[in-house]
């Protein structure tokens, strides 16, 4: 336990740093995390990437990190996020969705995960998803761009200073 524990947090700091290393002002690394986590949020798995480059490009972001962003929506993550979504679209709508429906159709869906069947749903689950997971993506992009905006300020911030503490002054 302790063994994985210790992993994890190498794994974490390792992409921290990756992160805060990049090329860029951190206000362009940051809207390169933005658009990523705004568009995993509010497309389908299978359709992000595709999104989220040439959104990038249009907002002048860091593509690295687009890309890195649309990673917050897989395969894994999406048993709980899509019903999630779905719930809270729905309330949004103020039509809320019956257990029964959405279990029926959501099964259908899993059992064979394809961009196919996820437009078969129909509007009485893809409405509350896209309204859900525009509710989402406006949430975690402006929190995603400010987290990302002062982890690399202040990593560079630290790292200055730790520069010019060293750096002998004559």
């Amino acid at each position: 336990m302790r063994r994985c524990k210790l992993n994890y947090r190498r794994t974490l700091r390792y992409y921290y740093y990756r992160m805060v290393r990049l090329n860029g002002t951190p206000s362009y690394l940051a809207r390169g995390m933005a658009v990523g986590l705004f568009v995993a949020f509010l497309m389908p798995v299978g359709l992000q990437t595709i999104v989220a480059l040439p959104l990038a490009f249009v907002f002048r972001a860091s593509k690295v990190l687009a890309f890195v962003g649309t990673m917050a929506t897989n395969y894994a993550t999406m048993l709980v996020l899509y019903p999630l979504q779905c719930w809270l679209g729905s309330y949004l709508l103020f039509r809320p969705l019956s257990y029964a429906l959405f279990k029926q159709h959501i099964t259908a869906f899993l059992a064979t995960p394809t961009l196919e069947n996820f437009w078969q749903l129909g509007l009485e689950i893809l409405l509350p998803f896209f309204a859900g997971g525009l509710f989402l993506a406006v949430i975690f992009a402006v929190a995603g761009y400010y987290a990302t905006y002062h982890l690399v300020a202040g990593y560079r911030r630290l790292r200055r200073r730790r520069k010019n503490r060293r750096q002998p002054r004559t």
